[in-house]
């Protein structure tokens, strides 16, 4: 749920727009820190992470910003998948040596310390 200046709750979210609509239910004062959080569930699919934008109307315009995060795998959305997965063999011949090779490109970090399993 959406809390805090939006009434307790009071977001929508406008599919056609991709956009999350809140209405301001209490005055925010200039240059005054307010949290807005939400929960999402993150698709089954890796992402990269999309654009998100700002923009204010109604009582006061403010014309639509782009908004900062973090950067690289931290950025907000990013969802880790392998852009690239190739598994490749050296011989189809039955009760021949066969060598497997796997080509894997990720859209993150993959860090030292991490299992790949491949199944």
């Amino acid at each position: 749920p959406v809390r805090g200046l939006w009434g307790g709750g009071g977001g929508s979210w406008n599919a056609s727009a991709a956009a999350l609509v809140l209405n301001v239910t209490s005055t925010v004062p200039p240059d005054v820190l307010f949290l807005l959080s939400f929960n999402v569930t993150n698709p089954l699919a890796g992402q990269a992470a999309p654009p998100v934008s700002l923009e204010a109307s109604g009582g006061v315009a403010i014309a639509r910003a782009a908004v900062e995060g973090a950067p690289g795998d931290a950025a907000p959305l990013v969802v880790a998948r392998f852009e690239t997965f190739l598994l490749a063999h050296s011989s189809p011949e039955a009760g021949g040596a066969n060598t497997l090779t796997a080509s894997l490109l990720p859209n993150v970090i993959v860090r030292a310390g991490s299992v790949l399993n491949v199944s």
